[in-house]
């Protein structure tokens, strides 16, 4: 009886540690992911911005003192965007953290149950 009871238990141990390293490749994947995708979101938007201002910057003196108001609407639109830009990053940062946060969590619940039994 006790061999097979050591043997479940290294049996659960092998299970656990599987799970934790599959917990933890799907972390740094989601991670890996996000950080990707909000990297990608942020080079877009960059490229658009940039466009913009190379556009507007084009212009020349009488154009602008015409569209003067029109401009400033555009930079200001501009800037909108980068500022959503970067709550969306940063919202995007503080989702995976906090499932990060979560599946770290569930591993600790799932850890403390196994040596409890």
């Amino acid at each position: 009886f006790a061999d097979e009871l050591t043997s479940l238990c290294v049996k659960i141990e092998e299970e656990f540690a599987t799970l934790r390293q599959d917990l933890t490749d799907l972390i740094e994947r989601t991670a890996t992911e996000a950080a990707a995708h909000t990297t990608k979101v942020q080079n877009e938007l960059s490229a658009e911005l940039a466009d913009l201002r190379k556009q507007a910057a084009d212009r020349d003196a009488e154009s602008r003192m015409l569209f003067g108001g029109k401009l400033k609407a555009q930079q200001d639109a501009m800037d909108e965007a980068h500022r959503q830009m970067n709550a969306t990053a940063d919202e995007d940062r503080s989702n995976v953290k906090a499932a990060v946060t979560r599946i770290h969590e569930m591993l600790e619940e799932t850890r403390n149950t196994a040596e409890s039994h």
